[in-house]
């Protein structure tokens, strides 16, 4: 560290350019600076490290032993600078276990509003449900209903409550369609809602993910239970219509992260900008 304190850094940095280009003038050139400007540098940095580290052989400068060895050293230290401040300059990114439907029909559709409100992260979007293994580290927060227990010490943040309602197309569907990602979400929207005449199918349909569910009510093959998270396009745009509404069904979103959720975190912009864009509506 002591010799830290005694070296020109400047000079030091000059000293790489004329190592790396081979020749006081092309490095004077890169550098835009003059010729002398450049060889006084050089001479304080000499000076500053007790030997010689160019000498001249005929009109070109070569570097000595030891000249060889401090460019070596620069072009280590240098190449480490580098990959810092480009880390640092660089979005941070943070991969993002989300259910597909969810994904698909409410977080992608969402994606440009997150790069305005937290340009520095970028986010990625790993389509998946259930139990997460962060130990695999192949993920850093995932977006879960607390429909399955997950570690005690694992952190968790409430986002907001899930609400379902029963969707069609055409009034009194006589299919329903199931989801086998989560097969109760028509009983669990049954109990919630409390309707004195439930509405009554003739036989069911199932399907692998509500995606698949949401589509086919679209084309008219039958009703389906589905997040109001999930449907808002085809709502808005009609081809759906909810005759009973949305209730809260008993669970909730809550996003988990291994890392925690330290202020300024990728993860605590996350979840800050989750529970804006998920904020439950007024009653």
């Amino acid at each position: 560290m002591e010799y830290i304190k005694r070296l020109p850094l400047q000079a030091l940095k000059y000293f790489y350019y004329v190592g790396s280009c081979g020749s006081l003038q092309a490095a004077a050139d890169t550098l835009c600076l003059t010729h002398g400007a450049l060889s006084k540098q050089l001479k304080l940095l000499e000076q500053a490290v007790g030997v010689p580290l160019l000498i001249k052989q005929g009109r070109q400068l070569v570097l000595t032993e030891a000249g060889s060895r401090l460019l070596a050293a620069c072009r280590s230290a240098f190449a480490g600078l580098n990959e810092a401040v480009a880390a640092l300059a660089a979005p941070h990114r943070l991969v993002l276990s989300c259910e597909p439907t969810i994904a698909m029909k409410w977080l992608i559709p969402r994606l440009p509003r997150f790069q305005v409100a937290c340009p520095e992260t970028e986010l990625v979007i790993y389509a998946a449900g259930g139990a997460v293994d962060f130990a695999r580290g192949q993920v850093d927060a995932a977006l879960r209903r607390n429909d399955f227990a997950w570690p005690p010490d694992l952190p968790a943040e409430y986002i907001a409550a899930e609400r379902t309602g029963l969707l069609w197309r055409q009034p009194r569907a006589t299919v329903y369609l199931a989801s086998r990602s989560r097969p109760q979400a028509y009983a669990d929207w049954l109990r919630a809602a409390a309707l004195q005449a439930p509405p009554q199918f003739e036989h069911s349909r199932a399907f692998e993910h509500f995606y698949l569910c949401i589509q086919a009510a679209c084309a008219g093959v039958g009703a389906t239970v589905a997040s109001s998270w999930m449907v808002e396009e085809e709502l808005a745009a009609g081809l759906l219509q909810a005759p009973y509404g949305f209730v809260p069904d008993g669970s909730a979103y809550y996003l988990l992260s291994a890392k925690g959720f330290a202020e300024g975190s990728p993860q605590a912009q996350l979840l800050a900008w989750l529970r804006s864009e998920m904020a439950e509506p007024e009653e």
